[in-house]
């Protein structure tokens, strides 16, 4: 018996054996089937020549072998175009997320800067008005040092003209202005712009 054709008796039981039914119902494996029945029939009945012939017929499975291979090639470029189409997807989804993230940094950044030049107002602000209540505050204790002042006087009728005095002669002046009169208070303010009585 000839040796290849043992050896393809042999490859076709194994492929029996581990595709089953798949093995009966491809066309390519039934052909080699047949062709390696009738080679073994021919070895065991002492065929002709033409049945020798069909020997050169599974020279036909380096074209199946060629056509597998260019299949697999295929497969693997098919798959590697769309492991590439998925990394573009991917990068484009990326970009994406990295411009809305530059956007919204970016929005961050100018609502930032809007609320410290908000905060510098307000901060130049307060202190315009902690000057301007300073300004007042010394005004006041200027004003109410010399209405202490004048009260202290000789009594000229200058002094007694004065709003505080004809608020005395009708009875109507505060009790702030009558204890200060009283007492000969005198009203210091600080730099901070605090003041106190003394």
């Amino acid at each position: 018996m000839d040796f290849t054709i043992f050896f393809f008796a042999l490859e076709l039981l194994v492929l029996l054996a581990a595709f089953r039914r798949k093995f009966l119902l491809h066309l390519g494996y039934m052909l080699d089937l047949a062709i390696v029945a009738a080679c073994l029939w021919r070895e065991l009945q002492g065929g002709s020549k033409e049945l020798r012939l069909l020997g050169y017929c599974r020279g036909w499975r380096v074209v199946r072998l060629v056509n597998t291979l260019v299949e697999q090639a295929q497969e693997r470029a098919s798959r590697a175009a769309d492991r590439e189409a998925e990394a573009q997807r991917r990068a484009i989804e990326v970009e994406a997320d990295r411009r809305r993230l530059a956007e919204a940094l970016r929005l961050e950044r100018e609502a930032r800067k809007n609320t410290e030049t908000m905060l510098l107002g307000y901060k130049e602000e307060a202190e315009t008005l902690r000057e301007a209540l300073n300004i007042a505050a010394m005004d006041i204790a200027e004003a109410a040092a010399s209405d202490l002042e004048g009260d202290g006087s000789d009594g000229s009728a200058s002094d007694e003209s004065s709003p505080m005095h004809e608020d005395k002669r009708r009875g109507t002046a505060s009790k702030a202005d009558r204890l200060g009169d009283d007492r000969g208070d005198r009203i210091f303010v600080s730099e901070d712009g605090s003041w106190t009585s003394r």
